[in-house]
């Protein structure tokens, strides 16, 4: 008996970040309409601290005021899942955004990236500080992950981008080292 039929058709996403890159890339491929993920952490506000958002084919749902990115993009796909229908069958929804365990929501370089650059926005962006991902895309062209730290009452944004959520935070992070004057200065 030929073994070539055991394994699943789409793999299961390694992070729950990864499973919502999937679902977006699902959702455009099927309706041929553009769609956003948002995903922010805030220092202070009445988003804070983490926040997720997604927008699809005139329809948005959000959450807000979550302990962690992992909280809120899980809550996010829970109010999603029970009020919209996604993918047309079982080994398509393996890509879904659920059940991933804390500890799998960002590869560990993204996490440590994360980290870094709210702890930049603590301490350099009193009293106030936003860390925003949006991962866009739209049909026919290539998701883009833009980033961006802004310091409210410096009135300063800075950003960054990449085609992942990984070299985006590679792009920001230096930028935001060189503008707030916290280590040595890039090119």
């Amino acid at each position: 008996m030929s073994t070539d039929k055991l394994g699943h058709a789409v793999p299961r996403p390694p992070t729950l970040w990864r499973a919502w890159e999937e679902t977006t890339r699902y959702v455009i491929h099927h309706s041929r309409q553009p769609a956003t993920l948002a995903l922010a952490w805030n220092s202070q506000g009445i988003d804070a601290p983490w926040m997720a958002q997604f927008n699809w084919m005139h329809n948005m749902e959000r959450v807000s005021r979550l302990d962690s990115a992992g909280m809120a993009l899980s809550e996010l796909w829970q109010i999603i899942e029970h009020g919209y229908t996604f993918f047309q069958n079982a080994e398509d929804a393996r890509r879904a955004p659920r059940a991933y365990p804390e500890n799998y929501v960002f590869g560990e370089m993204e996490q440590t990236l994360i980290h870094r650059l709210i702890s930049l926005g603590i301490g350099h962006c009193q009293p106030a500080a936003t860390l925003i991902f949006n991962f866009r895309a739209e049909p026919n062209a290539e998701p883009v992950v833009d980033a961006r730290l802004i310091c409210h009452a410096r009135a300063q944004t800075i950003s960054g981008a990449g085609p992942d959520l990984l070299r985006a935070c590679q792009d920001l992070y230096p930028r935001v080292v060189q503008k707030l004057g916290t280590g040595p200065r890039f090119g």
